[in-house]
Order: C-alpha cells, then sequence, then structure tokens
C-alpha cells in the first residue's frame, strides 16, 4: 500500500528537534509556529521526511496548545532520530 498526502491532510509542523524518551520512545518537536489543529492523541500522522520519504505511524500528544511557547510536542513510540530526522514534516487530518 502506498502512502501520499491527500488533499483532507494539513500540515501540524517540521520537526525542529527531537528527543528519545525511555519507557515513551521517541519525541518530536515543533517550533513556536504550529498550525491550528484539532489533532487528537492516538491519530495517525504522515512524516515526510527532508529525502521526500513518506512514513505513517500513530502520534501521541505529550505537550499541546495552549501553552506560552505555541510549541507541540508528539511521541511516536517505536520510531527513532533515524526514522524522524529534524526538518520532516507531520502532516494529518
Amino acid at each position: 500500500m502506498s502512502i501520499e498526502l491527500t488533499p483532507d491532510m494539513h500540515l501540524l509542523f517540521t520537526v525542529e528537534d527531537t528527543f528519545d524518551i525511555t519507557g515513551r520512545g521517541l519525541v518530536v518537536i515543533s517550533g513556536p509556529n504550529i498550525y491550528p489543529t484539532h489533532f487528537k492523541s492516538g491519530n495517525k500522522v504522515s512524516l515526510k521526511r527532508p529525502n521526500g520519504e513518506l512514513l505513517e505511524h500513530c502520534a501521541y500528544v505529550e505537550m499541546n496548545t495552549p501553552n506560552p511557547q505555541k510549541i507541540l510536542a508528539l511521541s511516536l513510540p517505536g520510531l527513532t532520530k533515524n526514522d524522524v530526522p529534524i526538518g520532516t514534516e507531520i502532516w494529518a487530518k
């Protein structure tokens, strides 16, 4: 099955930093300019890597807006920093 971005998806953010957290897995961090969203923890996201490859995975909200920095943090259990390099775009419905 091929993965593609569809017209009903929108860009949540571009990954600005990543952390491996014991017991939680990979956590990706947005910059301060995330796009408005109604994303729910456990929903699938499409990850568009800087090389153009697409990957689909469930994401869980670690830190949601509103927060003073307007940063969104999502955990992606089972993935590594190599799977989701900085610059990866996170897309969702």
